[in-house]
């Protein structure tokens, strides 16, 4: 069993987050690899505080092996009506391994349930998360199954003309 952590992003991560985007196994399914100056604005803005993203690091047995990070619909209520979802206090959430030698070691399910559990869900007023993986990303869709997501609906356009399949989890314990 692994021990998780999920420190908060910090400009010092910047440039680990920078290498983790453009390597091709990030890259295939997160964007086009982008430049270190477009990791600082768009990180930069989270770890500021001026997008409301909370953005962290996973460190799995002490080594950082990669990102995660949430918002709640109610910030983003745009991107809430493309994927037709109505709870405003719902989060979604977006996680990626960067290090090459963790991906397909069977870390990524147990990653997503324990930061669902321990980051996302100890905002008492999200009672529910949403995951919109890219609908082609079958290793993905399988971890977030293993890790207690359950298919919603796919979504034809997520709004940058991406096929997603939307997948939720529900808060097992009330707070």
């Amino acid at each position: 069993m692994h021990a998780f952590r999920f420190p908060p992003l910090t400009r010092a991560d910047l440039a680990q987050m920078h290498r983790w985007l453009v390597a091709p196994h990030v890259a295939a399914w997160w964007g086009a690899p982008p430049s270190l100056a477009d990791v600082e604005k768009e990180y930069g803005e989270y770890v500021d505080a001026v997008e409301p993203i909370h953005a962290h690091l996973v460190v799995c047995d002490g080594i950082a092996i990669g990102h995660a990070q949430w918002m709640q619909y109610a910030d983003y209520a745009w991107y809430a009506r493309v994927l037709g979802i109505e709870d405003l206090r719902a989060a979604n959430c977006d996680v990626f391994i960067g290090e090459v030698d963790w991906i397909h070691r069977g870390v990524g399910s147990a990653m997503v349930a324990r930061y669902v559990e321990d980051v996302v869900f100890a905002d008492a007023r999200v009672s529910r998360c949403y995951i919109d993986p890219d609908a082609r990303n079958a290793i993905a869709i399988r971890a977030y199954e293993k890790a207690g997501f359950r298919f919603v609906r796919d979504v034809a356009d997520d709004g940058e003309g991406n096929s997603v399949r939307l997948m939720e989890k529900e808060r097992e314990i009330a707070l």
